[in-house]
C-alpha cells in the first residue's frame, strides 16, 4: 500500500502541518491506515474498548456488566445457601473472583441496586 496522498486541493509545495485546515471539505485519504497499526496499538485499542463496554449501562436495563455479574454471583449464591441472605463479605470473596471490587464499592453497589438485609 503507497503512502497517503494528499488532498487534491494542496499541492507539494505547500504542504499544511496536521494541525492545520487546508481547505474546506477535504478529507485525508485514510485506506490502508488501520492495517499499519501496530499490533501492540491495535490490542491496547480493544483493551480500551472492552473498558468501556464493562462501564456503560445496557441499554434494555440499565445494568452495567459489573453490576449483572453481581446480582448473577448474588443469586447463585442464595440458591446455594438454600434462599437464605448472603453475607456481603461472602459475596465480596465471589464477586473477586470475577473483577476487583473494593469492600465500599460493592457495598455501594449493592445499596444502588436495591439489596436489602434479610
Amino acid at each position: 500500500m503507497g503512502p497517503l496522498n494528499p488532498p487534491p486541493e494542496q499541492t507539494s509545495a505547500s504542504h499544511a502541518d496536521a494541525s492545520e485546515v487546508t481547505s474546506v471539505g477535504a478529507e485525508p485519504n485514510l485506506r490502508g491506515a488501520v492495517g499499519d497499526v501496530a499490533p501492540e496499538l491495535r490490542n491496547a485499542i480493544a483493551d480500551v474498548g472492552q473498558d468501556l463496554r464493562d462501564t456503560i449501562a445496557d441499554v434494555r436495563d440499565g445494568l452495567t456488566r459489573e453490576e449483572r455479574v453481581v446480582l448473577w454471583v448474588l443469586h447463585e449464591t442464595q440458591k446455594e445457601r438454600g434462599g437464605r441472605s448472603v453475607p456481603t463479605t461472602m459475596l465480596w470473596g465471589r464477586v473477586c473472583e470475577h473483577f476487583y471490587i473494593s469492600p465500599e464499592d460493592l457495598s455501594e453497589m449493592l445499596a444502588r441496586l436495591g439489596a436489602r438485609k434479610g
